[in-house]
């Protein structure tokens, strides 16, 4: 009885911490991005192609840098991610929605790009200032 006792309360423990949201401020946690064709869902629709992010702990915002490519050359060149902020360039505005407001990138947050043409490819990179490292990508075809 007493071993049964001791190990509910070691999976309890264990539920516990695997439960718990992580809050990422180190290199191994990548940032990936939810994309689609359907027009109210994520993917281009007209001049606006739009990405959900997936991420397996929050991210701290002030960490990481946005930069997106047009057809291969820089368009909005490298800058600080911030929220709810007008990111341009190349004729682009780029937006981040800090979907729960805590000031981090987490799951259901959302990147926007405005002003996209069609027949073009369009490439978010997301890069870990620290160490330099691109963590999530997200390509558009409008």
């Amino acid at each position: 009885m007493a071993v049964v006792a001791i190990l509910v309360a070691i999976a309890a423990i264990i539920a516990f911490i695997l439960s718990t949201p992580r809050v990422g401020t180190y290199d191994d946690f990548p940032l990936m991005f939810i994309l689609s064709q359907a027009p109210a869902d994520f993917g281009c629709t007209g001049d606006v192609c739009a990405a959900q992010a997936r991420v397996d702990a929050k991210l701290e915002i002030s960490e990481y840098d946005v930069e997106v490519l047009r057809d291969g050359a820089v368009a909005i060149p490298r800058a600080r991610l911030q929220r709810w902020t007008n990111i341009t360039g190349g004729g682009l505005t780029l937006w981040f929605d800090d979907v729960d407001a805590d000031g981090r990138v987490s799951t259901n947050d959302t990147f926007s790009l405005r002003a996209v043409a069609p027949q073009t490819q369009y490439v978010l990179r997301v890069t870990k200032v620290a160490s330099n490292t691109v963590k999530g990508t997200a390509v558009f075809l409008p």
